[in-house]
């Protein structure tokens, strides 16, 4: 019974954080006047206190993260880029289409050498509290072949940068 209401207690405080966070962001968007045509917050790795916030426009992402301790009730984001452009050539391509759905639109591509890094930004970024432009956790590789087909690999986890690990903490009781 205790281990119940513990669960009980903890889920209503991650609740009550979220409704907390939804505000911030839902204020911020409008007062920094962000295109936003949809949004996200979601706890940051290990905490219900630290949030990744994550608005989308038509062409760019907005990155930013939220600690409940924050002393400003406002976010600070980070603009992206979303180079949807670079997928024109593959935009028949049945498996980017698959990816498209599968991000819900909140992707971002880069140009890596000879390929391109499809990343599904809803799931974060690694150190992003600590370091700048740290990259998404979750991409995959599109690779052009010289039969003109694309090769679409999942990308390997990139290690998470020690800094931002050690100042985890820090960024959690707030600026």
């Amino acid at each position: 019974l205790n281990a119940l209401l513990i669960a009980a207690v903890y889920l209503s405080y991650c609740l009550f954080n979220k409704i907390r966070v939804n505000n911030v962001v839902q204020k911020s968007i409008a007062e920094q006047q962000i295109p936003a045509v949809d949004y996200m917050a979601a706890p940051a790795p290990l905490s219900n206190f630290l949030w990744y916030v994550l608005a989308r426009s038509k062409s760019d992402h907005y990155v930013a993260f939220y600690s409940v301790f924050d002393s400003k009730k406002e976010l600070v984001f980070q603009k992206i880029p979303r180079y949807d452009s670079l997928l024109k050539p593959y935009e028949s391509n049945e498996e980017i289409q698959k990816l498209e759905r599968f991000s819900k639109g909140f992707y971002s591509i880069r140009q890596q050498d000879t390929m391109l890094v499809f990343s599904d930004t809803r799931f974060g970024q690694l150190g992003g509290w600590a370091v700048k432009d740290p990259g998404f956790v979750f991409n995959f590789d599109l690779k052009p072949q010289t039969d003109g087909k694309l090769l679409i690999e999942q990308s390997k986890f990139a290690d998470a940068d020690k800094r931002a690990i050690g100042s985890l903490y820090d960024r959690i009781k707030g600026n």
